[in-house]
This record gives structure tokens, sequence and C-alpha cells, in this order.
């Protein structure tokens, strides 16, 4: 289902997506998912009280998962905002490029302005 929302995303896209996964060795994916899995990965979420810059937190809302780690980041972090795109998977920067590039500078202009 996360992968699926990338569907809408350019055939030129698709294209070189598809050529970086061709380039991807097995070794170096079992590797990345045993270090970075987020099950394997220390709970942090008692350290963000600390952070105090401003900070934009963006998911793809049919990324459940990461819909609610934003949720709970957002309230842990004293100054963050958070966006959740409509119809977004996992990747709403290569699903939705505009819009989220439209996010960052809005987000940029308020905390600059």
């Amino acid at each position: 289902p996360l992968i699926r929302t990338q569907e809408r995303a350019s055939i030129e896209l698709k294209e070189r997506m598809d050529q970086g996964r061709a380039l991807h060795q097995a070794h170096g994916l079992a590797n990345i998912v045993a270090s970075l899995s987020p099950g394997r990965m220390p709970d942090r979420l008692a350290d963000l009280t600390s952070i105090e810059i401003p900070t934009l937190l963006i998911s793809g809302r049919e990324d459940h998962k990461y819909t609610e780690l934003a949720e709970k980041m957002q309230r842990a972090l004293p100054n963050a905002h958070s966006v959740s795109l409509e119809g977004i998977g996992h990747a709403p920067h290569i699903e939705a490029p505009e819009e989220t590039s439209h996010v960052i500078r809005q987000f940029l202009d308020e905390v600059s302005g």
C-alpha cells in the first residue's frame, strides 16, 4: 500500500527509481534494514523536548505509521509543525514534489519572516 501511491509518479521518475533499485545489492539492503529499522533503533522521543529550533515534519497520510510518528514528534518538539499530505504514501518528496516543496517554502517563510 505505501509504494502503490507512487504509481502517480511521472514515467521519468519511475525509470530513475527503477535504475537506482537495479544497483542495489542484497547484502547492502540487509545491512540497512538491520541497522536502521525503527524497530531496532532506541526510542529517542523524550530527547526531542530539548530541540528548540523550528522543525517541519512532513508525512504522507497513507503512511499511517510515519504520520502517527510525526504527530508524536510534534507533541514532543516544542517548536514543531507537522504536515500530513492527503493521498500520499511513504515518500512525499517523490510522490508529490511540488506540494512538498510548497509546504517547505511556506514553513521557511513563516520561520524567517
